[in-house]
Order: C-alpha cells, then sequence, then structure tokens
C-alpha cells in the first residue's frame, strides 16, 4: 500500500494511502444510494424510491427497567451468586442464568442442604383437624422462596456489619 501527502489551499495536510490492485467495495449499487441520482429521479418522476414497509410494532415498556436499574439488579445477582460456595457454582459452570435449574433438581437437595442454602422444612403443624386443612399445595413453600428468604437473611446479615 502507498502513501500519499497533499497540501490544501487552507494550509493543512491531506493524508491518503492508494491501495494496490482493484478495489474490493462492491460498486454494483452506487447509483441507487448516490442522492443526486436519487434527486434527478425525484425531479423526473415526482416519486421517491420505495422501500418495503415494516409492520409497526407496539409493546407495553412500562414494566420494563431503565437501563442502569437494569444494570443494578444483575450486579446485585451476580453478587448473591458469587456468595454461594464454590462447589455448587462449579456444578452450574459458573453461570448464574443455571441458579434455577439447579435449584428446582431433586438431585440437588441434599447438597442444597448440605451447605445450608435452603433448609429442610420441620413439621410443625398440629395434628390433623378436617376444619383447618388447607390444600397440599397452599401449604407447600417452594424450594425458590426459601432460596430468596435465606438470601434476604444473608443479605441482611452483610448490610449489618
Amino acid at each position: 500500500m502507498k502513501f500519499k501527502t497533499e497540501k490544501r489551499k487552507n494550509g493543512t495536510t491531506r493524508y491518503m494511502s492508494i491501495p494496490h490492485g482493484a478495489s474490493k467495495t462492491d460498486q454494483s449499487d452506487k447509483n441507487m444510494v448516490n442522492i443526486n441520482t436519487i434527486m434527478a429521479n425525484y425531479a423526473k418522476t415526482g416519486l421517491l424510491p420505495q422501500f418495503p414497509e415494516k409492520i409497526a410494532q407496539y409493546v407495553d415498556t412500562t414494566q420494563i427497567p431503565s437501563y442502569m436499574e437494569a444494570q443494578e439488579q444483575i450486579r446485585h445477582a451476580s453478587e448473591l451468586f458469587n456468595q454461594l460456595p464454590s462447589k455448587i457454582r462449579k456444578d452450574m459452570d459458573n453461570n448464574p442464568a443455571n441458579l434455577e435449574t439447579y435449584i428446582t433438581n431433586p438431585e440437588n437437595q441434599d447438597l442444597l442442604f448440605k451447605y445450608g442454602i435452603i433448609e429442610k422444612k420441620v413439621d410443625t403443624s398440629p395434628k390433623y383437624d378436617p376444619t383447618k386443612t388447607k390444600s397440599a399445595s397452599a401449604q407447600k413453600e417452594t424450594i425458590e422462596d426459601i432460596v430468596r428468604k435465606e438470601l434476604a437473611k444473608a443479605e441482611s446479615k452483610k448490610d449489618d456489619k
């Protein structure tokens, strides 16, 4: 590649590179995008070039956080994830996106109990009373709820220090 310099009338220097061989830029559409060609066609026909119309999309974005809020949520989630024991993080390939799948997998429950991430539920309910029973689904606390509570406890202990 050769280089060329040229003095301008205003006293500045223009530096140019001159490529070897033919240009690698596709020139087949150069007239379609040249503003002079577009305006000449408009002067003759009174029409501007037609582009395929796109279908308008209307989306409710009121529930989407701002960019800064989203970044703060990601940072906070990463901090909480990094507080997990390294064995558990390794099992999830050190990827917080795998957390939900890992926690809901019944095969991992013993390990989660062992590290104290979730606690075994102790049955403290009174004896069977048919007038006060709830459905099994209403009594059951999900693993996700337990983990959220435990992480909140850990976070509050951290803040107290």
